[in-house]
């Protein structure tokens, strides 16, 4: 994954709302975000079989406590961490999707209004 493209997806993974530990205690948003993105760097970097909580952990300069108070297990964190990346992808064709139809209607409404315009469109 590319610079540009970690610091998009670290921007929209940063406006995910943050999951709550069973016990409700609050998870800290930056290390959230720092977890998640090291996650996707490692497994980038190293694959699934090749990562490890403790490669994680030093990625995002978080400690191996702080990961398995939140996630059990190699599984759940490389889940969520995917999970993110598809809201991420699923938000920018969202958001694609409205631009494109702002894009037709802005060009149905001139194409209206050069026709209203045009004396010969009138005969």
């Amino acid at each position: 994954m590319s610079t540009p493209e970690m610091m998009s997806l670290l921007k929209h993974i940063s406006k995910l709302p943050i999951a709550r530990h069973a016990m409700g205690r609050h998870r800290d948003e930056a290390v959230i975000v720092a977890i998640l993105m090291a996650t996707l760097t490692v497994l980038d970097r190293k694959g699934y079989d090749k990562l490890t909580i403790e490669g994680v952990a030093q990625e995002a300069k978080a400690g191996k406590a702080t990961i398995y108070r939140w996630w059990h297990s190699k599984a759940e964190l490389v889940k969520e961490a995917l999970e993110s990346t598809m809201s991420v992808e699923a938000a920018e064709s969202v958001q694609r999707t409205q631009k494109l139809v702002s894009s037709n209607k802005r060009i149905r409404v001139l194409l209206a209004l050069t026709l209203m315009s045009d004396p010969e469109s009138e005969e």
